[in-house]
């Protein structure tokens, strides 16, 4: 089993955990760019990398942070990579204990929150790209702490080497990448 698989492997066990079980001890939300491809094209967004939206990632992270440490979650850290944030998170959630599904409240908030803060962000230097980027949220919780950080590690390996496909195509017209044995 190749490293990447087996941290795969321990990412996917993790989903299968609530963030509102009494045994989780931490989880993440990772809110990510819906169609940013097309996004990009359609609103001359620099590739590989560009600065404004770059900031704007930064910027609604910071304010998701801080308004979700206001609301009483153990918001811990959050990065940012390509089109997403990751917000890692003390376990087990707090916020929604009551609703009917908190699961979903939870991601609905985060992705509200988030989309409005990188609209705010963007919208002085990008007003159109600002009011037309979308984002979706996924949650995965732990019943450890490793198994979490496990799982962040193989997310960050999984978008880096996506990021690094992008490049290569974007820098030297590379369209297949060759996995060294």
């Amino acid at each position: 089993v190749k490293f990447h698989e087996g941290l795969g492997r321990v990412a996917e066990d993790a989903r299968r955990l609530d963030p509102y079980d009494a045994t989780c001890r931490s989880f993440y939300v990772r809110v990510d760019g819906v169609g940013f491809t097309n996004w990009s094209k359609t609103h001359g967004i620099a590739k590989p990398y560009d600065g404004a939206v770059h900031g704007a990632f930064v910027s609604a992270a910071a304010e998701t942070m801080r308004y979700f440490r206001q609301k009483g979650l153990g918001v811990v850290a959050a990065y940012t990579q390509s089109d997403e944030v990751t917000f890692l998170c003390q376990g087990p959630a707090v916020l929604y204990r009551g609703a009917s599904d908190g699961t979903r409240r939870l991601l609905t908030l985060f992705t509200s929150v988030f989309s409005k803060r990188f609209e705010q962000a963007l919208r002085a230097t990008k007003p159109e790209a600002a009011a037309e980027a979308y984002f979706e949220a996924r949650v995965v919780a732990a019943v450890t702490r490793s198994a979490s950080i496990l799982a962040l590690v193989w997310r960050r390996l999984d978008a880096t080497r996506n990021a690094s496909s992008q490049a290569l195509r974007h820098l030297h017209g590379v369209r297949v990448q060759e996995e060294l044995p």
